[in-house]
């Protein structure tokens, strides 16, 4: 009798990104929430592109990526995180088709739209109740969960609504503000050498494969 084996790491095999992704995963109403949005009238930039110049990211893309990394029980909190996520996770990388924004130009989107993202995460929270996505389900929403309600009688009222959306406008001020603060603390932390680069990782992991070479010789 053998052990359960894994998949070989260089098999070469054919993958599609949305079987990867079930039916249900929550990660698809931000990608229809999206598309529903005319991103020029809410204010973003760059929708329409210049001939000339270096080729952008469309703001659907970015938005996606924000709306991902805000919503759920565990945040997202800087962008050098979101950037890293968008490599590995494999949610990100069926909801923005595998693109690979830099942490740059994550921020750099964030400190040109803060008014714009505080609006959309509004208008997402109001998306989910129209839709009925709060019903018979416990659904996270900025880190807060809350178990909906499956009466009629017991539907959430427009001033509940109101406040909800208040609510959620505070706590995405607070999230614009830690990712701030996470981003510059960050940037101290690797201009000050306390990250590990890629040769150094090379590095050590040479001399651990030799370690195990001398180890088995013995």
């Amino acid at each position: 009798m053998e052990h359960i084996q894994g998949s070989n790491r260089r098999q070469i095999r054919m993958m599609c990104l949305e079987d990867y992704i079930e039916a249900e995963n929550p990660v698809r109403v931000i990608d229809c929430f999206v598309s529903r949005l005319s991103l020029e009238q809410l204010g973003f930039k760059h929708i329409t592109l210049k001939e000339e110049g270096r080729p952008a990211f469309h703001p659907a893309v970015l938005l996606k990526l924000y709306l991902y990394g805000y919503n759920g029980s565990a945040r997202i909190r800087s962008s050098r995180r979101l950037e890293v996520e968008c490599k590995r996770n494999i949610e990100l990388r069926w909801l923005i088709e595998e693109l690979c924004p830099s942490h740059a130009t994550i921020a750099s989107f964030r400190k040109e739209h803060a008014k714009e993202l505080k609006e959309v995460f509004k208008l997402f929270t109001a998306f989910l109740y129209k839709e009925g996505l709060l019903h018979e389900k416990v659904v996270a929403i900025d880190g807060t969960k809350m178990r909906a309600q499956n009466s009629r009688k017991n539907n959430y009222s427009e001033k509940s609504i109101e406040e909800h959306l208040a609510y959620v406008e505070s706590k995405t001020e607070a999230y614009l503000k830690e990712l701030d603060e996470m981003d510059k603390q960050e940037s101290a932390d690797q201009e000050g050498g306390m990250r590990i680069n890629k040769e150094q990782v090379k590095e050590k992991l040479k001399r651990l494969q030799q370690s195990k070479k001398k180890s088995i010789a013995r």
